[in-house]
């Protein structure tokens, strides 16, 4: 395919992928899918216990216990990303709704958080400049 641009004869290749080989990723090119949120974790769930938990499935590539930047305790819910789409399914389908430390968890593909744009104090009601 070419097209002009100022005057200028520009040269590219466009491969054309059908919808439904693409498979959706996270900023930084993660594929998605492999991506598991685990909600409704009791404050006292350590990363150690998700490791050991998760583990069973498949090998996991990361865990990210969400945290409460001010405190720095937990939040009540991670991210655990596994090595593979199977091992994701398999860690979905036989944990959700399982009881842990006293709390029915709740185990799900990740989304991607949605893009809240840049913030404007202005706009908001955030503090007014002095005038």
């Amino acid at each position: 395919m070419s097209e002009r641009a100022e005057g200028q004869s520009v040269e590219f290749n466009v491969e054309r992928v059908p919808r439904d080989r693409k498979q959706p990723t996270w900023p930084g090119g993660d594929i998605m899918t492999q991506k598991v949120y685990v909600g409704n974790l009791s404050y006292n769930t350590t990363e150690d216990a998700l490791r050991t938990l998760f583990a069973e499935f498949g090998e996991i590539e990361s865990i990210n216990l969400i945290t409460d930047r001010d405190t720095g305790r937990p939040k009540g819910f991670a991210f655990v990303e596994m090595a593979t789409e199977q091992a994701a399914q398999a860690a979905i389908s036989a944990l959700n709704g399982k009881s842990i430390d006293d709390h029915e968890i709740k185990v799900d593909k990740a989304t991607p958080q949605a893009d809240r744009g840049r913030h404007d104090a202005r706009l908001s009601g955030g503090r007014r400049p002095r005038r």
